[in-house]
This record gives C-alpha cells, structure tokens and sequence, in this order.
C-alpha cells in the first residue's frame, strides 16, 4: 500500500491500525484533515515511512499512537489539539524539537522514546494530569525541566541523551514511581527522596554527579543504580545508612565507580547484603 487515505471520513471517531506480524501497511499517512471528528487514531508497527501529519484540523482528538514505524521529519505542531490525552510517537527517525505542549492541559502520556529528536525538554508545568513523560534515547540537550507541578507524574525518564545540569526537586512528584536520567552529562546532587514513598526505581548513572542531598528512601525503593558518577565518600556512606534505615531487603544498589565507603558505610554494605541486596560499591 502507497499510502493510507480515506472519504466521506467526517463523521468517523476512530481509525484504528492494530501491528500484524505478517500484514503491514507500509507507504505514507494522508492528510487527516477530513477526520474533523476524529478522536483516537492507531497505527502501530506498519513500516510506515514519511511524516506524521498535520492534526491542527483534528481539534477533538484525544489519542495518537503511531509507535514503532519508520517515520521520519518533525512532531506536528500540537497547539490546536487542546483535548488531546495520549500522544505516542515512540521508535521511529524522527528529528526536530519536541513541540511546545502547554496548551495539551489535558495530557496524560507523552512519549517519543527512541527517535532522533534535538533542543530541550519543553516546559510541562501547565501539563498537570500528565503521569507518563518518557523521552529517552534520543539527541536532547539542555535541562530537565521542573517538575514541581507535575503531581500526577508516575513515570519520567529522559536518559541517554546529553542533558546538563542538575536533577531536579521531585519532592512534589510523591506518584512517581520511576525515575531515570542516566547517560547524561547530569551535575550535582542526587536530591532528597523522602517524600517519593511509591518509587521503585531511580537510575542516574552515568553521569557526573557529585553529592547527595540527604533524607530516607522508601522501602519500595528496590532498584537504584547511581554507578559511574563521581559520588564522593560522604554522599556513598549516606545512600548505604538511608537504605539500612528503610528496612526493605532483596533489592538492588548500585554505586561502583565512585568513592569507597568508610567505617559505618562498610558497615551498613554488610548489613544490606545479609538482607538479600545486591550491593556493588567497588
């Protein structure tokens, strides 16, 4: 198939293209712009090629999933979608910025994980139903924006791109239960987990991080991996007493390639290990 185009598609709410391992579509996607009522379009995993297109048209769309395809060119501007909930572009060749998403107030995913995507991470303050924002593996660069009104967040991830600066206050972000951010070029101090009582796992290694700014880990917290940092002794020793203190066992923590602990960081390895943990600090 060349392309994909339909008529008479007015009063049409939803075109789904569900993957079929032996029966692709491929070609291009048409112009959307007769769907005016449009409101969920799936087409995942059709060796689609060519760009996505323009939904400005598309004003009561609220689902957009065309994952797993080969599309190249840019995001469409989203401005107009004022209602849109699910926007899933991830694993195509995309190139570009991410768009300016401040007017999807009513987002809850955004993900667009594995393209080729450059510029910043866009404000998502006024995105506050937003719980999935997942941009991983990609040519980012600049911060990780804050998060501070991002209450809904469960999970974050913007690893493996070449981000700078610090990670950000998620004191506020108490749904998130997955945070990761490493392979950047990330300074600083891992932040205050206290208030992250659902977190399960917080990745940040590979980067250049230097401290720790202290406080208790939650018990669900079972996976943290802060390895090839450049943690100092005191920063290590507090991670290994915070994970004591939580009292959970079988988990993993990683913090190899940074300093070696001292006296009661030696101590408190020991204690996690007879636990059941996975604790690499060599």
């Amino acid at each position: 198939m060349s392309s994909i185009s339909l008529t008479n598609a007015s009063n049409i709410t939803e075109l789904r293209f569900n993957s079929v391992s032996t029966q692709k579509l491929g070609g291009t996607i048409q112009s959307l712009d007769a769907f005016t009522n449009l409101e969920e379009f799936y087409i995942i995993d059709h060796e689609l090629i060519g760009s996505i297109p323009d939904i400005s048209n598309n004003a009561v769309l609220r689902e957009l999933n065309c994952q797993k395809n080969q599309l190249t060119g840019s995001i469409p501007d989203l401005s107009s979608n004022t209602v849109l909930e699910k926007y899933n572009c991830f694993k195509n060749q995309l190139t570009g910025n991410i768009p300016d998403i401040s007017s999807n107030t009513d987002l809850t995913q955004f993900n667009c994980y594995e393209n080729q995507l450059t510029g910043n991470i866009p404000d998502i303050s006024s995105n506050t139903d937003l719980t999935q924002f997942l941009c991983y593996d990609n040519n980012l660069t600049g911060s990780i924006p804050d998060l501070s009104s991002n209450t809904a967040l469960e999970r974050f991830n913007c690893s493996i791109n070449s981000l700078t600066g610090n990670i950000p206050d998620i004191s506020s972000n108490t749904a998130l239960d997955r945070f990761k951010c490493h392979d950047n070029n990330l300074t600083g101090d891992i932040p205050d987990l206290s208030n992250n009582t659902n977190l399960i796992e917080f990745h940040c290694f590979n980067n250049n991080l230097t401290g720790y700014a202290g406080g208790s880990v939650s018990p669900t917290l079972l996976s943290f991996l802060a390895f090839n940092n450049n943690l100092s002794i005191s920063a290590v020793n507090s991670i290994l007493a915070a994970f004591v203190a939580a009292g959970a066992s079988g988990g993993t923590l990683n913090l190899g390639v940074n300093a070696l602990p001292i006296g009661q960081g030696i101590i408190d390895k020991a204690t996690l290990i007879s636990r059941g943990w996975s604790v690499t600090t060599a």
